[in-house]
């Protein structure tokens, strides 16, 4: 017999332009009841800046049934995962990752990313997508994703950021006097805890230089533009200097040519573009290529396999995972 599914209620609150989801849902079948509880607050068509700090998600879920977030690629922002109960699987790239209580992961930008519990425990976690306009900090944080690629390094436990960020989502959704000033200094909070976390592990922690900074604001820049940019040469009008100037900065800084760092985050966005269902030639043509063949040819020489194939095993994958 067909198992039968009931949706008790879903209650959406929409205040101050903030899109507040609070989702208790009950859904029946035979011998079974799962129960979710999920506070959503989401901002990624126009991030919420709380000073330094850009947030494109935060909240909590909660659910005593087999929780799967399928796998879904990250634009250019950090995502922290915080296990409060119960136990996770989190897939980064495709490699899995097992967390428990008190566990925590940061997510890259450009990553690809799952979530599925497995646990009879109820799990719950929070969770917070952000950025930050603060340099130094951007800094510190474009040093981690340089030095910690490998996904178990960036597994770690943090009783600061569990309290911060407990808080932080209850100052997103409440009306308390300052509360977006406190809740700006969570945020903050969050971000120097994370740096500390990391650069407590190299001893490494400093200001940047000029051309440190310089380099990071090329970067940005490039992450930032990545739909408008035609090219590389752009960057002598923004900064005021000759490419050749900028990229022998660059090079020296970053060690890796202005044109590497440039190719990758037009690929790793196609990517991201791909995985999320746009067409191949929608793809090369938001990414200004100068055609489909050239961006095709890219593609396969970054990841080994054309953009359409690639593109069709993004598409198998949810059809493999309900087979099994």
């Amino acid at each position: 017999m067909e198992s039968i599914g009931f949706l008790i209620y879903i209650l959406v609150i929409m205040e101050n332009n903030l899109t507040v989801k609070i989702i208790p849902v009950i859904l029946f079948s035979w011998g079974k009841i799962m129960k979710t509880f999920h506070i959503d607050n989401f901002f990624f068509d126009k991030p919420k800046q709380y000073g330094d700090i850009l947030v494109y998600q935060i909240g909590v879920l909660q659910s005593n049934d087999n929780i799967v977030w399928d796998t879904h690629a990250h634009s250019n922002f950090f995502e922290l995962t915080v296990i409060i109960d119960g136990m996770a699987e989190i897939t980064a790239n495709g490699v899995p990752l097992s967390l428990s209580n008190g566990e925590i992961f940061l997510s890259f930008p450009f990553d690809t990313h799952k979530i599925v519990s497995v646990s009879e425990e109820p799990l719950q976690y929070y969770f917070l997508a952000f950025d930050t306009v603060n340099e130094q900090f951007r800094f510190q944080l474009e040093k981690i994703v340089q030095q910690f690629s490998n996904i178990e390094s960036r597994r770690f436990k943090n009783k600061e950021i569990v309290s911060f960020l407990s808080q932080a989502i209850y100052e997103t959704t409440g009306n308390d006097a300052f509360n977006k000033e406190y809740c700006s200094a969570l945020l903050c909070g969050i971000v120097i805890q994370i740096i500390r976390q990391f650069y407590s592990r190299e001893n490494s922690l400093r200001l940047p230089t000029k051309s440190q900074t310089f380099a990071y604001s090329v970067m940005n820049y490039i992450n930032t533009h990545i739909y408008t940019m035609e090219s590389l040469a752009e960057l002598s009008k923004e900064f005021g200097y000759d490419y050749s100037h900028i990229s022998k900065i660059f090079s020296k800084t970053t060690k890796q040519s202005l044109a590497h760092y440039y190719r990758f985050q037009r690929l790793e966005t196609a990517r991201s573009l791909l995985s999320n269902g746009m067409s191949v030639s929608e793809t090369a043509k938001n990414l200004n290529y100068s055609s489909v063949y050239s961006f095709s040819v890219a593609f396969k020489k970054q990841y080994g396999l054309s953009p359409l194939k690639y593109k069709q095993n993004c598409l198998m994958k949810p059809l493999m995972q309900n087979k099994n």
